[in-house]
């Protein structure tokens, strides 16, 4: 009996988030089937999909290792979680010690990243 309570109530939450009532108004035709584009599009916020812009100039603090031949803008970035050893200084230090480019995975993350001179 539990289990067809919980199976209906799915389903009632199924049909109601489907409704023209739900956040952002979606209609369908009865019977049409959703790509996962459209999906994926109910639930993404312009916000979140919009990525900063970084400007990277002499100041700004970055984050290195010794042995790496990269800066990383964020110290929670994936490359730097196997380091032991995580330094932080500005851009203009990080540059002279050969680390002027910055790591892919946070340029990802950024969205653009200017170096300014």
């Amino acid at each position: 009996m539990k289990k067809l309570f919980a199976l209906i109530a799915l389903v009632c939450v199924l049909l109601c988030s489907c409704s023209t009532y739900f956040k952002g108004g979606y209609e369908f035709d009865p019977g049409q089937t959703l790509s996962p584009e459209m999906i994926s599009s109910m639930f993404t916020t312009e916000a979140a999909t919009e990525k900063p812009e970084v400007k990277v100039t002499a100041e700004t603090e970055v984050y290195f290792t010794e042995g790496g031949a990269k800066f990383h803008l964020f110290r929670d970035c994936s490359a730097l979680s196997g380091s032991k050893n995580v330094l932080t200084a500005k851009f203009a230090e990080a540059k002279e010690q050969g680390k002027g480019e910055c790591c892919s995975y946070c340029a990802k993350k950024a969205g653009t990243v200017e170096i300014l001179p």
